[in-house]
């Protein structure tokens, strides 16, 4: 969501409008409980037509913006990640990391060693399932490891990889 060149707010999926915007996570509850709360609202400190809500819960119906793919490369785009084995290890020691994602074909070494380290931190640590699907979101070559550190996105991820575990 961002304000136009009018100030009126519209959906922007690409984040190309260069004003004031909010970021609402692709899921039916975050858009009820921002409703509710006028959050968006508030956050442009415009009065958003209940035409944009409708818009929007069609939107989050009909698209698969919830796929774990698409929830990782927005997790990365809006900078609620870090990346590397080093970078989650101190993420994780320091409370910032919430779920660890590890790449299917990371070392058993890297993969025992984040595990140990997820535990004592009391975090998840979920395996990626596509090989080297990590280091191709990160646009880091030898990337095997993400930590999220978004609550929200950490939370829809272990939805969306719990339900494609299931499906399998």
């Amino acid at each position: 969501m961002a304000l136009n060149a009018k100030g009126r707010p519209v959906i922007d999926l690409d984040y190309t409008i260069q004003s004031r915007g909010v970021y609402l996570c692709p899921d039916a509850t975050c858009l009820t409980k921002a409703r509710k709360q006028n959050a968006i609202g508030r956050s442009l400190d415009v009065q958003v037509p209940n035409e944009i809500y409708l818009r929007l819960a069609k939107i989050i119906s009909r698209t698969d913006a919830e796929t774990p793919g698409k929830l990782l490369g927005l997790a990365i785009r809006a900078r609620n990640v870090v990346v590397g084995s080093t970078a989650v290890e101190l993420g994780l020691k320091r409370g910032k990391v919430r779920l660890v994602l590890i790449d299917i074909s990371a070392a058993e070494a890297t993969i025992l060693r984040t595990e140990m380290i997820c535990q004592a931190a009391r975090r998840s640590m979920i395996q990626w399932p596509v090989r080297n699907g990590l280091a191709e979101m990160a646009g880091k070559v030898n990337c095997r490891v993400i930590g999220i550190t978004d609550n929200a996105f950490a939370h829809a991820l272990i939805k969306q990889l719990s339900k494609l575990t299931k499906d399998s």
